[in-house]
């Protein structure tokens, strides 16, 4: 199972291409059913994605690994390197809260990042990046985070993101 964007034109465009069609109406729509997809299609995806990480897959190793991932920095992104969600959190952290986060590409990990991604689906029933957790803890995507959490940008505008 591969993410919308792979092998698409668009996953060549640069990250200002790219953080323009999440701005994008657009954009904002795709996101939407990206939201409303993984409400009907939850369990089946990550399934599929469980699957994509191969017969060798050790489901209590990849958990982990999420958890020894996810607790190197108070705000850790899982992501994958040509998806526009994930360059908008990538540079709301670089604006906001530099030295405070880790960024983990799955894609370039292989196999690894394969796993990573399937303990990320089975931990916090979302199955579309970024994937972002906070003191260990899922919180969801960048525009939205059900069932996870409210997701980056919400608790960045809110405040609630590490207290600011």
């Amino acid at each position: 199972m591969t993410h919308l964007l792979k092998g698409t034109p668009f996953a060549d465009a640069t990250d200002a291409q790219k953080t323009a069609f999440a701005r994008s109406y657009l954009g904002r729509l795709v996101s939407r059913i990206i939201r409303e997809e993984g409400l009907y299609l939850r369990e089946w995806k990550i399934e599929k994605i469980t699957e994509a990480a191969g017969e060798a897959y050790d489901a209590a190793a990849a958990r982990a690994d999420l958890e020894a991932q996810a607790s190197t920095k108070p705000i850790v992104v899982f992501s994958f390197v040509d998806c526009p969600w994930c360059v908008e959190a990538k540079r709301l952290l670089e604006t906001h809260y530099d030295g405070e986060y880790a960024v983990v590409d799955l894609e370039p990990l292989g196999p690894r990042g394969k796993a990573l991604r399937a303990a990320v689906a089975a931990d916090s029933g979302r199955t579309s990046m970024p994937a972002v957790y906070v003191r260990g803890a899922p919180v969801g995507g960048f525009t939205d985070g059900a069932p996870a959490g409210p997701g980056l940008l919400a608790l960045h505008q809110k405040g609630d993101l590490l207290g600011r």
